[in-house]
């Protein structure tokens, strides 16, 4: 990009020069030359701040996907749970027709999908951190889809409970690797990639 607008600002000057015929004795005079510098340090500002700009974005939005994530993860923990609990309190209760506790569940395990879709629709699968995530998710809904909600036994709810843990060590993880993504500076990210081409 820097070539471009350099090319395109010799281009412009080479333009200027041979429409007005200007004398290069002309050109190179105290004036001119001040005022050239100017301009170069005005753009060279100019850049610089596009690029913090940029760099500012990024990290904000990525602040905001940290935050939802977290959110993400936490409520689909919280509305499995709830699931399960409406579950056995509905089959253990001795009215089977009474529906309230079924309803509980109904929603809560509908919520638990949204979430579980939201949760993979932030994944970067190409990362071995979000990899895990993925895999603990499945393997949520495996244990689920083999023994179903309603027939969860203490060992199978340990199970699961493993699985959650694992799910928020791995969650940490990531959070933290994108935290620490956010908080670098434009700057440090072009040093990075300026030592990387050498």
């Amino acid at each position: 990009m820097n070539k471009i607008i350099l090319g395109f600002l010799l281009g412009v000057l080479t333009t200027l020069l041979i429409f007005h015929q200007i004398p290069w004795e002309k050109l190179f005079t105290t004036k001119v030359l001040q005022l050239g510098f100017a301009t170069f340090l005005a753009l060279l500002a100019g850049l610089i701040a596009l690029y913090q700009v940029k760099a500012n974005v990024i990290s904000s939005a990525r602040i905001k996907w940290i935050e939802e994530f977290k959110t993400n993860i936490s409520e689909y923990i919280a509305s499995f749970n709830e699931a399960v609990f409406a579950a056995q309190i509905h089959l253990r209760s001795p009215d089977k027709d009474e529906m309230e506790y079924y309803n509980k569940y109904f929603n809560a395990i509908n919520k638990n999908h949204i979430l579980e879709n939201k949760i993979r629709l932030n994944l970067n699968l190409k990362e071995k951190i979000y990899q895990d995530i993925d895999k603990d998710l499945n393997d949520i809904k495996d244990i689920l889809d083999t023994q179903g909600i309603s027939n969860i036994k203490d060992e199978v709810e340990e199970q699961v409970l493993l699985k959650f843990n694992s799910l928020a060590e791995n969650t940490s993880k990531a959070l933290k690797f994108e935290w620490d993504k956010s908080k670098k500076m434009f700057y440090s990210r072009w040093w990075n990639e300026m030592n990387k081409s050498e």
